[in-house]
């Protein structure tokens, strides 16, 4: 074989030669120097090896093969209508945000294959209805958004809950992903384990995404992590990835909406390399509003089509930034829920 065509191979340093040429490049100037701000809130080095990986690195399993794309549908006199045609452009997860009339609600929409999509309701289900007034009856596998307190009954007896991490800093994510860890405690508690077991196979977990795209994407691989470790804690019969929801929402938002796309672009890649099962780009321009959803349903075709982004299980893995990051969440959030916890 001619050398030309051999692929070079490269003589692998441990971690102190690495330091030691990069001290060299700095001439004396501490590493610590190349730390951003949040980073170093965090105690992460700007400077990651092998050997500093604290755990053997596995691909983090999401619920679906590849990610749903999510859009949004008010219910008004055009719902229908705009509702087929997001479909016919590669939709496979509608979400109604209002509280649905449902004694009207099928009327319009029973030529849809339901049993294709997974739709995201808001609460209040018509509970103890028959059909066609219930959901359930169309598809089994489908969310309800809201407050817990709303079909908490049903919420119990099926694991449909909703759960949120909100958009914060980096110091406190490690304290709003504890919370989270809380929240689905609480509400394990109340349930006998077949139920709890449904609670991880059928809850929905929000996580607005911040222009932070490096610690989003982190923060969705730590909560894989730290559900994977609830589940173990709970001697589950069997364990399930739970199912998280990335919103992009208008807070990214810059001067208009050509603009924007920009920031939704780079939300959406930290969503898709982070692991998001659904993918709600959601510029809310109303001005704008057949333009927004067309650029955002484009956003997600180019992970899906000319990246192939959306084919990959899980992007990040084995990255040693993206890996020790993902694990310092989740162990600082860990050890904060384990302290509430025992002082409980």
């Amino acid at each position: 074989m001619s050398s030309k065509n051999t692929p070079p191979t490269f003589s692998g340093k441990t971690r102190a030669e690495w330091l030691d040429i990069i001290r060299s490049d700095l001439k004396g100037k501490d590493i610590k120097s190349l730390q951003a701000e949040w980073l170093s809130d965090l105690s992460v080095s700007p400077f990651q090896h092998l050997e500093d990986l604290s755990k053997e690195t596995q691909p983090l399993a999401r619920v679906f093969q590849q990610p749903k794309l999510v859009e949004s549908f008010p219910i008004n006199e055009n719902m229908g209508s705009n509702l087929f045609e997001a479909l016919s452009h590669g939709i496979s997860a509608p979400f109604f945000p209002d509280p649905t009339p449902w004694a009207s609600f099928w009327s319009p929409l029973k030529e849809v294959q339901w049993d294709m999509l997974f739709p995201i309701w808001t609460s209040p289900l018509p509970e103890n209805s028959d059909a066609p007034d219930h959901p359930e009856q169309y598809t089994q596998r489908f969310y309800l958004n809201g407050p817990h307190g709303e079909n908490l009954s049903y919420r119990q007896q099926t694991g449909r809950f909703c759960f949120a991490v909100p958009h914060t800093s980096a110091a406190s994510l490690p304290h709003r992903l504890a919370d989270w860890l809380l929240d689905i405690v609480h509400q394990i508690d109340t349930l006998e384990e077949a139920q709890a077991e449904q609670l991880f196979k059928n809850a929905l977990h929000k996580k607005n995404l911040g222009r932070n795209f490096y610690l989003e994407l982190a923060a969705l691989r730590a909560m894989r992590i730290l559900s994977n470790q609830l589940q173990k804690d709970y001697n589950l019969s069997q364990s399930h990835p739970i199912a998280i929801y990335a919103h992009i929402g208008p807070d990214l938002a810059l001067s208009n909406l050509q603009k924007s796309m920009i920031a939704y672009t780079t939300a959406a890649w930290a969503a898709v390399t982070g692991g998001a099962d659904f993918i709600h780009i959601d510029p809310k321009s109303d001005a704008e509003d057949a333009l927004s959803r067309r650029l955002a349903r484009n956003v997600f075709h180019l992970f899906d089509m000319e990246s192939h982004l959306l084919h990959v299980v899980d992007p990040a893995a084995g990255s040693y930034a993206l890996e020790n990051l993902s694990h310092t969440l989740a162990q600082g959030a860990w050890d904060l829920f384990r302290k509430s916890i025992d002082e409980a």
